[in-house]
C-alpha cells in the first residue's frame, strides 16, 4: 500500500521550483489492461464498481536512441530533511527518477493503490496537491534503460471514482534533479521534462446487462403451409432503464447484428430445411445508419453501423422477406446476436415467432392463405371446412371441386365414414342448384327424392317429383290464393276466407285468423305477436289484460316436460325437468348478463348474491379469467390456489407450484413436504430482520445450530449492549494473529469462478493456530469458514500493545534526550 511523501520533505522540496521545462522526451508512458506482457486495453481506467480490480500496468519505455540511466538513489542529489514515516528511503518530488501527476478529478484514492510484487526494487510514495496528486517513483538500486526497453509496474486497486468523467490527462515528469541521464557520457537532463497521455474512463465490461430490446412491429405469426412466402418485421432499439446514468451505446466498424434462424427437423425449428432459407432477404429500414452484409447459400445476415452511437430510443429497423416454412405450428426462434456494442459482452437476442395454419391480420382471418380478394372478405379458406359435432358420423363437408366446370357441393359422411358424394347439395357456377345431384342442369334441379305439396305439378319439367314442381323459371300469382276455401278475403286463405297470409305493405306479412291480423313480419325479418309495432327485437310478443305472454305446457297439461330450445337440437334449453323445478341447459356456457344476480335473494348485493345456503361447484373456479387449468384460478388460467390432497391446498403460478399449506398447518416455499411452519428451499431476502448473534456466523450471520434447529436462521448482528448478558473482557493471545500468512488460491469446482484468483487466509491454519474464536466449523466440527470481521478486534488488541510499546520507547527518548542535553 502505498505511503504519503513524509511532511518534512514535503516542505524542503516545495522551496525549490524550475520555470522551463525540456522540450525532448526520451521517455515515453502509457497504461494498459492485459494479461502476459500484452495490452489488451490501452490508456484506459476502469470506474470502481465493487467488484475485484483488474491490475493496471504502467509501461515507460525508452523513446529515444540513447541510454536512459536512472542513477543510484545514494548519488548526491540534495539535502533532504530528516524523516519519520518512510525515512530517507522515501520518493518525493526531489528525490525520484520519475513521476506521475494525475489530475484530481478521477476521483483516485492513493492510499489504497497496491504495488503488484512483480514490479521489482521501486520506492513508490505518493503527495497532493489542489488539483493534482502525484506518485514517485525511485529505483532502489538504479538501473540502465536501453533505447526501446521499457518499465512495467502493476497497480492493483487503481480504479476511477467519478461517473461523470470519461477521459483525463496524466503526466509523466522526468530530470531536472541530477538522478537521470542519457547517453555514454552520462550527460544529467538538467531540465524537467514532461510527457502527457489522456486516459478513458468506463464501465468494466462485466459490469451491466446490455438495455437492447427487440420489438415485432406487426405480428409475430406466418403460415406454415410450405407455399406462403411470410413477411415479418422486426427492431432492435437502445432501451436504457430510467436509473440507468449511461444510456449511449457507442458502437464502431467491429459492432454487428448478426441474425439466423432457427433450423432442424423437431418441431421447435422455424425451418425444416436450410434450402428454405435461400430466398429469404432481410432488408435495413435506415440505409444511412447500417450496412448489410450477406453471402449467398449462408444462414446468416450481419448488419455494421455507420453511425458511432445508439442513443436511448435509436435502434435497427429489419424487414424479413419471403420466409417459406412447413414446420410444425408452435413457436420458433430468429436469433439476433450482438458484437461489440457499448463496453458490453457480445449476447443474443430470441425472438419468438409463431407458426400456424391460421392467420389473423386487420379483422380477416386466413386458413391456408395470407391474401385475401378484397377488403370486405372476413374470411379465406383454402382448401375444404369439415363440420361435425364428433369423429364419427357426424360431419359434414363443404368441398370445393374443380371438375366438371367447378362448383362447390355439401354433403355429408356415410356409415363407414366415407364421404357421399351422390348426395347432398351442389351449387354449380353459372347460378345452378342441384339437390341430390353433382351436376344440376337447371336453376333448381331437383334428384333422387320429392318436392312435395301434396301431390306432384311440374312446371318447366315433363318429369315432374312432387304436387309442384317449378323447373327453370317462377311462379307468378298475381290476385288472390284460396286452398280448400272459394272466396279469399286475403293474399292466401287457407281452409276459410280470412285465415291465412297477407301482405301489409312493402315486405311486409301478416298471419291472420278470423279476419284478425296476429303475427307481423316486417321486412327485416322482425317478428310481432300481437302487434305490429316492432321495432329493434327481433321477436315482439303484446299480450292483452290479464292474459299470460308465453306459457309453456307439456305431457298432460302439466309444466314438466315442457321445453323452450334454441337451435334444432337438445344442446341450449329451457325446461321443467321436475315439478316446480327450472333446468337451464347449454352445451358449452351459460352467460348472465346482468349488474347483480341473487340465488335466495330478491335484492342481491353484489355480481352474484347467494343467500340463505352454500353455493358448491364441483368443477374449477376461474376469476378473471375464462379456462382454469386449476382448482381456483384468478387472473389467468394456471394462477390461483389448488388441492393437493386431503387437507393440502398448494399455491400456483404460471401452472407451477410456488407455496404448499400441508394438513398440519406447515408451510413450504420450494419444497412440497414442510416439516416446519415455514420450510424454505431456495434463497430469502428479508427486508428486516431480528437482531441475533449466532453460535457461528457467515457474512449473512447464519448460525447452524448443531443439534438445536431454533438457530437455523438468517439475521442481522446487533452489537449495542441491549442485546447482549454476561459481558466479560475477552482474553486471548491475540498475537497469534501476526502468525497467519495470506494465500492466493482458486475455487475447486462448485465453489466459485474456477479461472478467478483471490486472496485470504485457510481456516485450517487458524484452528491450528489456536485461533479457533476466529473459525467457523461445520456440523461435523470441521474449519469451514473464517470470522473475517472480527479479526479486526484481534488486529486492534496487538495494536494497543504496539501503541503501548512505542510510547515507552519514546518516553526512554525523551529520558535520555533530557540527560544528554544535562550533559553538555
Amino acid at each position: 500500500m502505498l505511503t504519503r511523501v513524509p511532511e518534512e520533505i514535503r516542505l524542503a522540496e516545495k522551496a525549490i521550483d524550475f520555470d522551463e521545462f525540456f522540450s525532448q522526451e526520451p521517455l515515453k508512458f502509457q497504461f494498459y489492461y492485459g494479461d502476459n506482457n500484452q495490452a489488451e486495453i490501452v490508456n484506459t481506467i476502469y470506474l470502481e464498481d465493487g467488484n475485484n480490480p483488474l491490475t493496471l500496468y504502467l509501461e515507460v519505455f525508452n523513446d529515444s536512441e540513447q541510454d536512459v540511466i536512472f542513477k543510484n538513489s545514494n548519488s548526491p542529489a540534495g539535502k533532504l530533511a530528516t524523516v519519520q514515516a518512510g525515512g530517507s528511503q522515501a520518493a518525493s518530488e526531489k528525490k525520484c527518477h520519475f513521476q506521475l501527476r494525475w489530475e484530481k478529478d478521477l476521483g483516485l484514492k492513493p492510499s489504497e493503490i497496491e504495488i503488484d510484487d512483480k514490479s521489482g526494487q521501486w520506492q513508490v510514495n505518493y503527495d497532493e496537491e489542489f488539483r493534482f496528486f502525484s506518485m514517485y517513483f525511485l529505483h532502489q538500486s538504479g538501473l540502465t534503460l536501453k533505447p526501446n526497453e521499457k518499465i512495467q509496474i502493476g497497480f492493483s486497486k487503481l480504479t476511477a471514482n467519478n461517473r461523470t468523467v470519461k477521459s483525463s490527462n496524466v503526466e509523466l515528469l522526468y530530470g531536472g534533479i541530477g538522478l537521470i541521464s542519457t547517453g555514454t557520457a552520462n550527460e544529467l537532463i538538467e531540465e524537467q521534462v514532461s510527457s502527457k497521455n489522456a486516459v478513458s474512463v468506463i464501465n468494466h465490461l462485466r459490469k451491466t446487462e446490455i438495455p437492447l430490446q427487440f420489438r415485432v412491429l406487426g405480428s409475430n405469426a406466418i403460415l406454415n403451409d410450405g407455399t406462403t412466402q411470410n413477411t415479418l418485421k422486426l427492431k432492435v432499439l437502445n432501451s436504457p432503464l430510467s436509473n440507468n446514468t449511461r444510456p449511449i451505446l457507442l458502437l464502431n466498424q467491429s459492432s454487428k447484428f448478426i441474425v439466423s434462424f432457427e433450423q432442424g427437423d423437431y418441431p421447435d425449428a422455424l425451418v425444416t430445411q436450410i434450402s428454405q432459407l435461400s430466398s429469404v432477404q432481410i432488408a435495413v429500414e435506415d440505409t444511412n445508419s447500417w450496412a448489410s452484409d450477406h453471402t449467398a447459400h449462408s444462414t446468416q445476415w450481419s448488419f455494421t453501423p455507420k453511425i458511432n452511437q445508439l442513443t436511448a430510443g435509436q435502434g435497427i429497423e429489419l424487414t424479413i422477406s419471403n420466409l417459406v416454412t412447413d414446420s410444425a405450428s408452435g413457436l420458433a426462434c430468429i436469433y439476433i446476436d450482438y458484437q461489440n456494442i457499448g463496453s458490453y459482452p457480445d449476447g443474443r437476442l430470441v425472438i419468438p415467432i409463431e407458426k400456424t395454419p391460421l392467420l389473423y391480420s386487420g379483422g380477416q382471418v386466413g386458413i391456408g392463405t395470407k391474401t385475401f380478394d378484397r377488403e370486405t372478405t372476413k374470411l379465406k379458406v383454402n382448401g375444404d371446412i369439415v363440420l361435425g359435432k364428433d369423429e364419427i358420423n357426424k360431419k359434414f363437408i363443404f368441398h370445393c371441386r374443380t371438375d366438371s366446370e367447378g362448383f362447390l357441393q355439401i354433403t355429408h359422411d356415410k356409415n363407414d365414414n366415407n364421404w357421399d358424394w351422390d348426395q347432398g347439395i351442389t351449387l354449380k357456377r353459372g347460378g345452378n342448384v342441384g339437390i341430390g345431384t353433382t351436376n344440376p342442369a337447371a336453376k333448381l334441379h331437383v334428384n333422387g327424392g320429392n318436392a312435395v305439396i301434396s301431390g306432384k305439378v311440374g312446371i318447366g319439367t315433363t318429369t315432374p317429383q312432387a304436387k309442384l314442381h317449378v323447373d327453370g323459371g317462377d311462379a307468378v300469382i298475381s290476385g288472390k290464393v284460396a286452398i280448400r276455401t272459394t272466396n279469399p278475403q286475403i293474399d292466401l286463405a287457407i281452409g276459410d276466407n280470412d285465415t291465412g297470409l297477407k301482405q301489409q305493405g312493402d315486405g311486409i306479412l301478416a298471419i291472420y285468423t278470423n279476419n284478425a291480423e296476429r303475427v307481423r313480419i316486417n321486412s327485416d325479418g322482425k317478428v310481432g305477436i300481437g302487434t305490429s309495432h316492432i321495432d329493434s327485437d327481433r321477436l315482439v310478443i303484446q299480450s292483452a289484460a290479464n292474459e299470460k305472454t308465453l306459457r309453456l305446457i307439456g305431457p298432460n297439461d302439466f309444466g314438466v316436460g315442457a321445453q323452450l330450445n334454441f337451435g334444432d337440437r337438445n344442446e341450449v334449453y329451457l325446461t321443467e325437468n321436475q315439478d316446480r323445478k327450472l333446468l337451464i341447459h347449454a352445451d358449452n356456457q351459460i352467460t348472465l348478463d346482468s349488474p347483480s344476480v341473487g340465488i335466495g335473494t330478491n335484492d342481491p348485493k353484489a355480481k352474484l348474491h347467494v343467500n340463505g345456503g352454500d353455493a358448491v361447484i364441483s368443477g374449477k373456479v376461474a376469476i378473471r379469467t375464462t379456462n382454469p387449468q386449476i382448482d381456483l384460478a384468478i387472473g389467468d388460467n394456471d394462477t390461483g390456489l389448488k388441492q393437493q390432497g386431503d387437507g393440502i391446498l398448494a399455491i400456483y403460478t404460471n401452472n407451477a407450484e410456488r407455496v404448499r399449506v400441508n394438513a398440519s398447518g406447515d408451510v413450504g416455499i420450494g419444497t412440497v413436504s414442510p416439516t416446519a411452519k415455514l420450510h424454505v428451499t431456495g434463497r430469502i431476502r428479508l427486508d428486516d430482520v431480528p437482531v441475533w448473534d449466532g453460535s457461528a456466523a457467515y457474512d449473512v450471520t447464519w448460525g447452524h445450530g448443531v443439534g438445536d434447529d431454533r438457530y437455523n436462521v438468517i439475521c442481522r448482528e446487533g452489537s449495542s449492549e441491549r442485546y447482549k448478558q454476561n459481558i466479560m473482557p475477552l482474553e486471548d493471545d491475540f498475537q497469534k494473529i501476526l502468525t497467519l500468512e495470506p494465500k492466493a488460491y482458486q475455487m475447486k469446482e462448485g465453489h466459485g469462478n474456477e479461472d478467478e484468483w483471490q486472496f485470504g487466509y485457510i481456516a485450517e491454519e487458524l484452528d491450528q493456530v489456536g485461533l479457533k474464536s476466529l473459525v467457523v466449523y461445520d456440523r461435523s466440527g470441521r474449519p469451514d469458514g473464517i470470522q473475517y470481521k472480527k479479526m479486526c478486534i484481534y488486529l486492534n488488541e496487538v495494536l494497543k500493545n504496539q501503541q503501548n510499546y512505542l510510547e515507552r520507547l519514546e518516553n526512554k527518548v525523551n529520558e535520555l534526550n533530557q540527560k544528554l542535553t544535562a550533559g553538555q
